[in-house]
C-alpha cells in the first residue's frame, strides 16, 4: 500500500542516516547492519511507486531527526547519496543495462532516482544512433581542450569566423527547444534534439583554431565550448560511452 512504501522508506532511511552518522559504514564484505540490502530495498521502492524525491533532502532531515547524536552535516550527507548511488549502479548492471549508460546518467547527477532512470533510458534509446557516437567524440574533445574551464559567457563581438556564428546561433535555438522537453522529463527527445549540433561542432574544429593567440578570443571559444557541454551534461557525460 501507499502508507506501507512511505513507512518502509521511512525506516530504510532513518537506519542509513543513524548508521552513516555515527560513522559505522560497510567496507569491503563488512556489511553487518545490512546497509547494502537497506539501500537496494529503498531504491526499488521508490521506482516502483515511481517517486519523485530527493535523496539528499530525505537523508538530510532523517540525521536532522537524530539532532547532535550524529555528524549530520553535508559530507555524510553525500557519503550516503554516494552509497546509494553505487548500489543503484549495481543493481541497474545486473539487470542487464549497459555500464556506461548507467556512468554516463549518475555521474551528472543523482539525487531523484527515477529521474536518473529516465535519463539512462534515454541514452540506451540513442546510442545505436551513429550521430550520438559522433557528438560522444567531439564532447570527449571539448572537455579536453576546457579543462577546468567553467565559464559560460560569450561575446558574439569577438567572433572570427562564421562557423562560430553558426555553432553558437544553432546552440541557442538547440537549448530553448531542449529546456522544453527536460522540463517535460523527455529526456531522449531532448537528446534528439542535441544531436542537431553534430555538424555546427565538428565544422567549427576543423575551421577554429580554439588556443588563439588573442586571449580574450581564445577565452570566448573556450566559454562556448564549456556552453554546449554543459547542454550536454544535462542528460549525461555520453563521453563515458563505449563503442558497441
Amino acid at each position: 500500500s501507499e502508507l506501507g512504501s512511505i513507512l518502509a522508506l521511512a525506516d530504510r532511511f532513518d537506519t542509513l542516516a543513524g548508521c552513516f552518522g555515527i560513522g559505522q559504514v560497510p567496507s569491503g564484505t563488512a556489511d553487518p547492519f545490512g546497509l547494502r540490502r537497506i539501500s537496494i530495498a529503498i531504491l526499488h521502492i521508490i521506482e516502483g511507486r515511481k517517486y519523485s524525491l530527493s535523496l539528499r533532502e530525505l537523508i538530510h532531515k532523517a540525521l536532522a531527526l537524530y539532532g547532535n547524536k550524529v555528524a549530520g552535516g553535508n559530507d555524510t550527507v553525500e557519503t550516503v547519496v554516494a552509497f546509494i548511488k553505487g548500489r543503484f549502479a549495481n543493481d541497474c548492471i545486473s539487470r542487464g543495462i549497459a555500464a556506461d549508460a548507467v556512468d554516463a546518467a549518475v555521474s551528472v547527477n543523482f539525487d531523484d532516482v527515477n529521474d536518473c532512470l529516465m535519463r539512462v533510458n534515454a541514452i540506451l534509446q540513442l546510442r545505436k544512433d551513429p550521430a550520438l557516437k559522433v557528438l560522444a567524440a567531439s564532447y570527449k574533445r571539448v572537455k579536453n581542450i576546457i579543462k577546468d574551464n567553467r565559464e559560460t559567457v560569450v561575446d558574439v563581438g569577438l567572433f572570427e569566423h562564421q562557423t562560430e556564428k553558426n555553432l553558437y546561433g544553432l546552440f541557442l535555438e538547440v537549448r530553448e527547444e531542449m529546456e522544453r522537453h527536460i522540463t517535460l522529463k523527455e529526456y531522449a527527445n531532448a537528446l534528439e534534439v542535441m544531436l542537431r549540433m553534430k555538424e555546427p561542432v565538428d565544422a567549427f574544429f576543423d575551421d577554429v583554431m580554439v588556443m588563439a593567440e588573442d586571449l580574450s578570443i581564445r577565452k570566448n571559444r573556450l566559454n562556448l565550448l564549456t556552453l554546449f557541454g554543459d547542454q550536454i551534461l544535462l542528460i549525461g557525460d555520453i563521453s563515458l560511452l563505449q563503442e558497441a
